[in-house]
């Protein structure tokens, strides 16, 4: 009686590794310049359709970018719809720091 042939052999690639990205602004950065009202200003963005969207906060994924409005919304975007030049400059206007990657 003889042993059943072994299973051919596949390769299998490993998953692509997840790599994190923290930025800390806290250091070096300029502190944001308050508005009128005492709060600190928000982020822009930018759209290729010339609209403006203000953002408390912004991640930045291989899905998009996602933000949350003023009213607490949370929101998702093509970066593909993001003019990432005007983006960079108006918030360095308004002294804050927004990094968004390059799309291919």
């Amino acid at each position: 009686m003889d042993a059943p042939p072994p299973p051919p052999f596949m390769f299998q690639p490993l998953p692509r590794p997840v790599q994190g990205v923290i930025h800390d602004y806290t250091s070096s950065a300029p502190s944001p310049v308050t508005s009128p009202t005492g709060e600190p200003p928000m982020f822009g963005i930018v759209l290729k359709d010339g609209s403006v969207r203000s953002a408390v906060a912004v991640v930045v994924d291989d899905d998009g970018l996602k933000y949350t409005d003023p009213d607490g919304r949370n929101v998702q975007l093509s970066l593909y719809a993001v003019d990432r030049e005007k983006t960079r400059n108006l918030n360095r206007e308004r002294n804050l720091s927004l990094w968004l990657p390059v799309v291919p």
